[in-house]
């Protein structure tokens, strides 16, 4: 359990701060126009991200106001997150955005900023909260462990990495996507919904494969009506959570963005895989597979996307990962990952209140990436 309401704001000028646990109307309307990505690069909205935001968990959201007009939020989303046999506070920062005119109308590339710019007044108050973050936690058991903090970002977002920078987050390794595609997803016939008596099982199963991951968390993992497993011989040897996501794809780099904005969605069977305006594809959360078994998750990754009547899955993975590197080898990725390479992502990371030898630690591990929070 978190503290609730809304804390006293930071006052400048015409610019105000306050901080508030919950989006009201106001952020959510904000929220829902939000574009995210990096410009000249891969720019997108997530079409349905407020269905998303109750799921996410206890959010304490940091707005900015100019003149009683909302121009920013940032959310610190409240989870516990597992590190082999401890565990940790963790706040998780999203809905990072900042409209006009606040932004800067030229980014400099230099890796601090002048204090007195008040276009980014906002960032004293973050870096007030995240040095405090530890005081939000009202349990008493929750209090009992330390607090971290971490980030997703784009790695070619310069403006985001070097706000991380000034609030004191350090890089604890990139991500990678994976993108799945198939121009006629089949249904595999040994594929099937996991049930409701193996699911104490599978979740214990899946903790166990991601015990050398930093931040790895089970609040999403609900395994109802939406994990596919996989037999052979009558026993589970793979399985996977899905989840369906649409976005809204506004842009996107270099010749092979041009022909995925541009041609994929005038040909029927391109715009099966990639269709920028409604671009629905499915998510791969908890991946899990028996050693040796691997050579099956081709299947169960195209049986979702046939589910859901889409080409087009994806999965996010600290590269550092040795599952990462298993699944690499182990699955044909397909047509869409040989024309349109992703876009590399950074893993910010802050310690609050950990040992030195504890925050070691964490650049050790590889981080478990959620495919819920990248969506």
């Amino acid at each position: 359990m978190t503290g609730k309401g809304e804390q006293p704001g930071l006052k400048y000028h015409d610019l105000n701060v306050k901080s508030k646990w919950g989006a009201d109307d106001e952020i959510k309307k904000h929220i829902s126009k939000v574009v995210l990505g990096t410009p000249g690069k891969m720019r997108y909205r997530h079409i349905n991200v407020l269905d998303k935001i109750e799921k996410v968990g206890d959010t304490l959201f940091l707005t900015l106001y100019k003149a009683g007009r909302l121009l920013g939020t940032v959310g610190l989303i409240h989870r516990l997150v597992e590190n082999e046999d401890n565990k940790y506070n963790a706040f998780f920062i999203r809905y990072f955005s900042i409209f006009s005119p606040m932004r800067s109308k030229k980014h400099r590339q230099k890796k601090f900023r002048r204090e007195e710019d008040k276009s980014f007044i906002i960032k004293d108050k973050i870096k007030e909260e995240v040095e405090r973050m530890d005081s939000f936690i009202v349990d008493p058991e929750h209090r009992k462990l330390k607090t971290v903090s971490y980030a997703f970002i784009e790695k070619d977002n310069q403006r985001s990495l070097d706000f991380s920078e000034m609030i004191g987050y350090k890089t604890l390794g990139m991500i990678h996507t994976i993108l799945f595609s198939r121009f006629f997803p089949k249904k595999h016939k040994n594929v099937r919904l996991l049930r409701k008596d193996e699911r104490e099982q599978m979740k214990k199963s899946i903790k166990e494969f991601y015990s050398d991951h930093n931040m790895f968390f089970s609040q999403y993992l609900d395994l109802d009506n939406d994990y596919l497993v996989i037999e052979e011989d009558g026993e589970i040897v793979a399985g996977l959570q899905v989840d369906k996501v649409d976005w809204e794809v506004l842009e996107l780099p270099g010749l092979s963005g041009w022909f995925l904005l541009n041609v994929f969605p005038r040909v029927p069977m391109l715009r099966k895989i990639f269709n920028a305006r409604e671009l629905g594809f499915v998510t791969y959360e908890a991946i899990w597979f028996k050693k040796g078994k691997e050579k099956y998750l081709s299947q169960l990754f195209e049986t979702a996307c046939a589910n859901y009547d889409v080409g087009l899955g994806m999965a996010w993975f600290d590269t550092r990962s040795i599952i990462y590197s298993t699944i690499k080898k182990a699955v044909r990725y397909g047509f869409l990952a040989s024309v349109q390479g992703s876009t590399p992502g950074l893993i910010r990371f802050k310690p609050v209140n950990i040992s030195s030898e504890e925050e070691q630690d964490f650049y050790r591990r590889p981080v478990y990436v959620s495919a819920y929070d990248m969506t």
